[in-house]
């Protein structure tokens, strides 16, 4: 039943299926990933001391 069933689902499925933007595989899956180790990251926009 379900080796039925898997056939059924190969047989019909798009050959190219809609991946929604933000799952893994979409176009804007990782588009700001965390940056790389030793990076720092400053939050205290305009308060910089000069």
């Amino acid at each position: 039943m379900i080796a039925d069933g898997e056939s059924q689902y190969d047989k019909w499925r798009h050959h190219d299926p809609y991946i929604v933007p933000w799952a893994p595989g979409g176009s804007k899956f990782t588009r700001n990933p965390t940056p790389p180790p030793g990076i720092e990251i400053v939050y205290d926009y305009g308060r910089e001391d000069h």
